[in-house]
Order: C-alpha cells, then structure tokens, then sequence
C-alpha cells in the first residue's frame, strides 16, 4: 500500500472555509428574489403624491424605490394595503418628471439581497 499525504491544518482550515462560503452562497442563491415585483405602476393623484402600486408578495421582506436614482425603502414611506395590492403614497413637489422602479428585497443572514428592477415607469407632474 502507498502512504497517502496527509493534509496540514492550514490546508484543512481552507477546505473548512472554502465548504461554509459554498454552503453560504447556495442559501442566498436559493433565498434570493428572483421575480420583480408584479403589476408595477406609478399613478399620478394630482394632489401632490404619486401612487406605487404591485402587487402583494408573500415570498420577500419588503421593497425598494428607485426614483431619478434616489433609492428608498417603502417601509419609510405610508403604506396603504388593499385588494391584495401594495399602495404607497409618495410625497412629490407639485411639478417634475419622476422615473421609477422598484425592487423586491429578501433579508438572510442580516445581508439585503436585491432582485432585479422592474420596468421604468414616468410620471410628469404639472401644476
């Protein structure tokens, strides 16, 4: 029988480290959210606010808004829920041209996970 070589606890600590960031990284790949949020729209009330509307989604922690490049958890803005649908009132000044997206998040580990962004939607608001 052949001796077969040993490994030294340098190179077994390193299997260790390299098997729990694989481990890791297949739990955040399967938690990740992988759909973008459904039904996005961005309504105008003329009253000085913009609606956000998806619809609701059980599988993710919360959302993101994307405006003119400005992000925002919608968790700080007021939220209104019906018909299975997810409302938030966005406070704009009366005139501008907002662009919009949003995206689904999903918390593990402590690590915000984003999936991707939804189509831009515009919304000019006039006097």
């Amino acid at each position: 029988m052949r001796n077969q070589p040993k490994l030294s606890k340098g190179q077994v600590v390193q299997l260790a480290v390299l098997f729990i960031s694989l481990l890791v990284l297949v739990v955040l790949l399967v938690q990740f959210p992988w759909s973008m949020p459904s039904n996005f729209r961005c309504v105008d009330s003329k009253t000085g606010h913009i609606s956000v509307v998806c619809d609701k989604s059980e599988s993710v922690d919360g959302y993101i808004l994307f405006s003119n490049g400005v992000i925002t958890e919608m968790d700080n803005l007021p939220n209104y829920q019906y018909d299975g649908e997810n409302h938030w009132r966005l406070e704009v000044p009366s005139v501008g041209t907002y662009r919009l997206q949003l995206a689904a998040y999903k918390v593990v580990f402590g690590i915000k996970l984003i999936g991707p962004k939804t189509r831009q939607s515009v919304v000019i608001m006039t006097n």
